[in-house]
């Protein structure tokens, strides 16, 4: 949860940056302080995580393998998933996250982990959760971002 306001901000602006290596860096801390009693378990880490993914996949539009993406559909919708994005890191209690994650599920068609259903954000820290679920997302819009990049 320290590093994702500077991943957001920066990707958020446009530049780029070697996020997998910081995102690599700070699961594989996240699991080394588990071993000292804090912070989340690989498990929880990887469905916050996928859950971004998934939110961020869901509104990009996958390229068709023998035309290029379509820049001003895909841009619109980087644009369209940063709103929500927002919205969904100013969420104060878990409550508020899953009212957004709701939203968002009619809104792109995502479809929840069952485990998050059953209520693993019981279980965490809810900062931390909402923390990996953006960087997850922010993941997938880096990639994005830089794949556009190297088509212009």
């Amino acid at each position: 949860h320290i590093m994702e306001p500077f991943c957001f901000r920066k990707i958020m602006n446009g530049q780029i940056m070697a996020y997998s290596d910081i995102f690599r860096f700070v699961k594989n801390y996240e699991l080394l302080i588990k071993k000292e009693g804090a912070g989340m378990n690989k498990e929880q880490v990887d469905i916050a995580v996928n859950l971004g993914k998934q939110i961020a996949g869901s509104v990009i539009p996958k390229p068709d393998s023998e035309e290029k993406r379509d820049r001003g559909a895909t841009e619109a919708a980087i644009k369209k998933i940063k709103g929500d994005l927002f919205v969904l890191r100013k969420t104060r209690t878990p409550a508020d996250f899953l009212n957004q994650l709701n939203n968002m599920m009619f809104r792109y068609g995502i479809v929840v982990s069952g485990k998050l259903l059953d209520g693993v954000l019981e279980d965490v820290k809810f900062e931390e959760f909402r923390a990996y679920c953006i960087m997850g997302a922010l993941q997938v819009i880096n990639a994005v971002n830089n794949s556009l990049k190297g088509d212009k």
